[in-house]
């Protein structure tokens, strides 16, 4: 049996991993389809974390909460996932038009996504395990 917490804490770190390395990708003098094959392996992995993140992240919040007050929380941890594609957006937008390069800027796109996991990542180690 697994506990939430830890399976909370793996899927952080490969939505972490696999945005680092999606920014990371090289040609090695290969060309492009070598790009792209690192690019759909190290997006996989982003796809297995964010896969195991959603699910996870509605249950804890449901059982971490008084019922009177589950549903609003609920409304509140998924609208934030508009906000969040509302801020990547942005931050890409303020990119483009402030001069960097599209280089830097798509690996930036790439690895953005690994900030809130980084941050959250030590209260996910912090937190206690459900009774349910």
């Amino acid at each position: 049996r697994h506990d939430r917490r830890v399976i909370f804490i793996a899927t952080g770190t490969l939505i972490i991993v696999g945005s680092v390395l999606s920014a990371c990708v090289q040609e090695f003098g290969m060309g492009p389809k070598c790009l792209l094959a690192q690019l759909v392996v190290c997006r996989g992995v982003l796809g297995f974390g964010i896969g195991g993140e959603y699910p996870l992240s509605a249950t804890i919040c449901a059982e971490g909460t008084a019922a009177r007050r589950r549903g609003t929380l609920m409304a509140v941890v998924f609208s934030h996932q508009g906000l969040g594609y509302l801020l990547s957006a942005l931050v890409m937008v303020a990119l483009v038009f402030g001069g960097a390069s599209p280089e830097f800027t798509w690996r930036f796109a790439l690895a953005f996504g690994a900030i809130v996991p980084i941050i959250s990542l030590h209260f996910r180690m912090q937190m206690h395990e459900s009774e349910a």
